[in-house]
Parts: structure tokens; C-alpha cells; sequence
């Protein structure tokens, strides 16, 4: 492993008054923003979560950029003319179902409260960004397997991120579960993925609107983690043109949501007593919010994306093969032990799990996949520390089927398919391996999914962070922004297959550089991908 050395590179400069709990709100001018549809006033913010930090960040919460609330299930529409004064600081979800079956302990899963008028997003920009001086543009997509999220998810405050790094930093909601993938017949192809839809229109309202706030639409890098890294895979093979972006910063993109939505359609549909109506569309539009989602959740129905080849492809690597996908720079990357938070959730003992039957079992049972044809190979490619503890074991598996060897296909098809066509990669690949002991939410979480959130953003507890932290913030705020301000620069290490070059994976947060980045191979990292192959081959929707 080699230690990346960075000290000339103005990208890994660490930014000063870093030391970050609550943002604290200023008595300074509120800032105030013309656009076409009226005039937004903001607020003078402190940092979230970091008491030591003097800064001001530029907000403005609670935007509509769309009419809200939308009709349930369609397409989003312009929102109405006339906004003026103060926006909603109050953002809620939209509409969810129960996640119990999925959270971990001490995750924190409880959502605030819920409404299908919820398609707002807000802006974070730093105190000097005007239209005179134009900043980069972060536009972030969360996490959630498009089941639940919500921008009023105090880890996406943007203050600290516009404020350290002189960015602009947008976040906007969008719908899930039912209510944003309804796999309505009824609703004409192409339109019925409203949740989709949604990132897609805030992404238009940016380009038209963001000039205003001091944003530059001709800098605009999308950054997202989980079914947000998923959703921009999406934007990626399924682009809209002209492009509303010109970088992506996938983080943790995760398989889609495996399940058959038509038949949960016709079920919900069924127990509303709605088959029996001249448009049962019309007939669920009148149903209680909550009654559909206590059904949803007693029945544990998934409602994946529908396949239109417009905003979602099942199997996008034939189409990003092809290069038929959005040309820009990408940084791509998952965590270590991904797998953690989900196996942290279903209670693994170590002595019903540690035959090969039962590890079989348990991954059929939580991850809806059959491994028992690549059990033995498994058992020859692990560590033995990992197949003597039934946590790790299984943490793994689902790291590696999950995430890891996913994003290894994904982004070794980005370079294939641009070096074939003789043109730079402009592919970067890391691993996320830091681990802090206030950001750990149940023993032996390790670096779990989405425990980078907190540090790319700087909503960490700042007031029991430890210099290691705030360092390794520091620096991953600043790869993140100098993706935003010029992505085909890249992050500062090698691209993924360049030359004879090896060592193109970033380690980051690792025991040897705890504050910055090493370089390894990434072959070691996906020693275990070429197990999983035929399953992954087989089983499209992991891509």
C-alpha cells in the first residue's frame, strides 16, 4: 500500500475553522434572492453540529421547485408564480413506510414527520457567492432504497460544506416507496417513476434558477450516497440532454430495490377496493396517506422502479457499454464494511450461522439471493478471521454482493467503454475505511454504510470529534469540492486502469494514513468479485 502524498495539490489543503452541535443562526442582513417565480430570503447560518466554528454559510430552506403537493402518483409539475419572503424551515419526508425490518440499532431510523407536500429543496452557499461571482455547484441525492429520505436529515446540512470549500450546495427531496414508484399501469410509460422524475426536474430548476443564489449551472456535480448513488447510475445510462450536470460522486451505489411492483400495485389496489373502480388510480388517490402506508408496511410490499428505459434501466451496463451514457467525470467508491449496518439489523448468532448451510440461509432469507453454488469457492477466498465470526462473514457477503463488486463492474464499464472509444477514463475509484467512535452506532460497526455522510458534509459531533476527524473531513470536503470546481481534474490519484498503473484504488481513512489517502490495488479489494460473477451476471438488477 502506498501513502498518496498531496501536500502541493490546493485540493487536499485542509480549509481553516474546521472544529465543529447546532447551527447557530446570526443576527447579520438576511440574504435575499430575486428569481422568476419571486424572492427568497434566507438566512445567516452557523455550522451544524460544530460549537467551535465562527463562519457564516448563506441558507435558504424550504424552496418549492415544483407545485406542492404534487398529485399523487404523476409526474411533478412548475410550481406557481409569486413566491415572496421566507421559505418552509421546516422540511418534511415525503410520504414513507416502516423501516423497522431494515434498521440497524442505533441508526436512527425514526423519520419526522411526513407529507406528500414535500418537493423543496434548499441551498447552502457561501456568504460571498453571487451571480457577479458564480461558485461551483454540489447537488446532493439521498440514500433511503428508495423506501424513505429526506434533506431534513440534519447530516445534509450543507453550511459547513458551502462555507469550508466556497461552494454552493443544493439538496432537494424527492418521492419513494409507493407514492414515488407506483408501477401503475394507468400511468403511461415513462412517467409512472415520479420519484425519478422529481430528481430530474430540481436538477432543471438548478440550471434556471441557481445563477441567482450565486451558483454556477455550468459547474454542477451531482454527489448522492446509496439509492441516490443508484439514482445517478440512472441519469448516467438514462441522460437527459442537454445535461443538467458535469460530474458524479457516487457513493455507495447500491443494487436496485428487488421486488415486482406491478404485483404489489394490484394488491394495494385489490385491498382498497379499487379493482372494482372505473380507474383505480383515481380510486388510491382518495385513500388516506396513512392508510396505504400501514398496508404497505403489514404486508412488506416493494415498489421498484419501472423498467421504461427513460428514467430506469434494470441492467445498465449494456447501455453504459455502448457509451450510451452521459460522458462526465465520475468518482465512485464504496465503504468497507457496508454490510454491518444491514447484518447489525437481523441479529446474527454465531453458532446458528457459522455452517455453510446456515450462511446460505440467512442470505436467502435477508438478501433475497441463493449463494449456494459459490458457498464452497467463498469458504477458499476469505480470510479465516472472517469465516471463524458469523457477523463479519456475513457483513462481507453482503458488502461484496451488495455494493463492492457492483461499483467494480460499474466502473470498470465507464473505462472500458471510453478507452474503447479512445478517450480518457475520467474514472476514479476509493474505499472508505475511517472509523470514529462517535459516529459508531452499535459495536463493531466499523466503516458501515453511510458512515461517510457525516464527514463528507461536516455534520459529525464536532463537540467530542477528534483532530483524526475533523482532518479527514477537511480532506474529503475538499476532494468532493474540487470534483465540483473542475471535475476532469479528478481527485488527485490515478484513474481506474490507467496504463500499467496498479495501484488505483484510494484507501481512505486507513490505519496507515488515518487523516488522508493510500493507494492500493484494487484487485486485492475484489479478490472475492470474480465468486460472484455468475450471480451477478445473472441477477441484473444488482447493476
Amino acid at each position: 500500500m502506498t501513502v498518496l502524498q498531496h501536500t502541493s495539490s490546493s485540493q487536499f489543503t485542509a480549509s481553516r475553522n474546521r472544529y465543529n452541535d447546532h447551527a447557530y443562526p446570526r443576527n447579520d442582513p438576511q440574504p435575499t434572492v430575486t428569481i422568476s417565480k419571486g424572492v427568497v430570503i434566507g438566512t445567516a447560518t452557523g455550522v451544524l453540529n460544530q460549537p467551535f466554528v465562527t463562519g457564516l454559510a448563506n441558507a435558504y430552506l424550504g424552496i418549492p421547485f415544483a407545485r406542492s403537493p404534487p398529485t399523487r402518483f404523476s409526474p411533478p409539475v412548475a410550481s406557481d408564480p409569486c413566491l415572496v419572503g421566507t421559505m418552509k424551515t421546516e422540511i418534511t419526508y415525503c410520504r414513507v413506510v416502516n423501516l423497522s425490518v431494515h434498521a440497524a440499532p442505533g441508526t436512527g431510523t425514526q423519520v419526522g414527520d411526513e407529507s406528500e407536500d414535500c418537493l423543496y429543496l434548499n441551498i447552502f452557499s457561501s456568504r460571498n457567492a453571487s451571480p457577479e461571482n458564480l461558485k461551483a455547484v454540489l447537488f446532493w441525492l439521498y440514500g433511503g432504497n428508495l423506501i424513505l429520505g429526506s434533506i431534513s436529515d440534519a447530516r445534509y446540512n450543507g453550511s459547513s460544506l458551502a462555507m469550508n470549500e466556497d461552494v454552493v450546495v443544493v439538496a432537494a427531496n424527492y418521492r419513494t416507496n409507493l407514492f414515488g414508484f407506483s408501477n401503475s399501469p394507468e400511468i403511461p410509460a415513462g412517467l409512472r417513476n415520479s420519484g425519478f422524475l422529481d430528481q430530474r426536474f430540481a436538477l432543471q430548476w438548478v440550471q434556471e434558477n441557481i445563477a441567482a443564489f450565486g451558483g454556477d449551472p455550468s459547474r454542477v456535480t451531482i454527489f448522492d450516497e446509496s439509492a441516490g448513488g443508484h439514482s445517478v447510475k440512472q441519469l448516467l445510462a438514462n441522460p437527459l440532454m442537454p445535461l443538467p450536470y458535469h460530474g458524479a460522486i457516487l457513493q455507495s451505489q447500491a443494487s436496485n430495490n428487488i421486488g415486482d411492483g406491478v404485483l404489489s400495485w394490484n394488491e394495494v389496489v385489490a385491498d382498497f377496493g379499487c379493482d372494482s373502480a372505473s380507474s383505480s388510480l383515481d380510486c388510491l388517490r382518495e385513500v388516506p396517506a396513512t392508510d396505504l402506508q400501514a398496508f404497505i408496511t403489514e404486508e412488506n410490499l416493494q415498489f421498484p422502479p419501472d423498467e421504461d428505459n427513460i428514467t430506469h434501466t434494470n441492467n445498465a451496463l449494456p447501455n453504459i457499454i455502448s457509451g450510451k451514457f452521459a460522458q462526465v467525470p465520475i468518482l465512485i467508491g464504496t465503504n468497507r464494511d457496508e454490510g454491518r449496518l444491514y447484518t447489525g439489523s437481523i441479529g446474527v448468532d454465531n453458532v446458528d450461522v457459522l455452517n455453510r448451510s446456515s450462511v446460505v440461509g440467512w442470505i436467502q432469507d435477508y438478501v433475497m439471493v441463493n449463494i449456494s453454488t459459490i458457498i464452497d469457492e467463498l469458504y477458499l477466498t476469505y480470510a479465516e478471521a472472517i469465516l471463524s465470526d458469523a457477523f463479519l462473514l456475513i457483513s462481507q457477503i453482503q458488502t461484496d454482493l451488495l455494493f463492492n463488486c457492483p461499483t467494480k463492474a460499474l466502473s470498470e464499464a465507464l473505462v472500458s467503454a471510453r478507452q474503447g472509444a479512445g478517450q480518457e477514463s475520467h474514472v476514479w475509484r476509493y474505499r472508505y475505511d475511517a472509523e470514529f467512535p462517535n459516529l459508531e452506532i452499535f459495536p463493531r460497526a466499523g466503516a458501515y454504510h453511510s458512515s461517510e455522510v457525516p464527514i463528507v458534509f461536516g455534520t459529525y459531533p464536532g463537540g467530542n470529534a477528534t483532530n483524526e476527524q475533523r482532518q479527514l473531513s477537511a480532506e474529503l470536503q475538499a476532494i468532493w469540492a474540487g470534483m465540483g470546481r473542475n471535475p476532469s481534474a479528478g481527485p488527485g490519484w490515478t484513474e481506474v486502469f490507467d496504463g500499467e498503473q496498479e495501484k488505483d484504488l484510494a484507501i481512505i481513512g486507513a490505519e496507515a494514513n488515518a487523516t488522508g489517502l493510500c493507494l492500493t490495488d484494487r484487485r486485492e479489494n475484489d479478490a472475492a468479485c470474480e465468486v460472484f460473477r455468475p450471480l451477478l451476471e445473472e441477477l441484473r438488477k444488482l447493476y
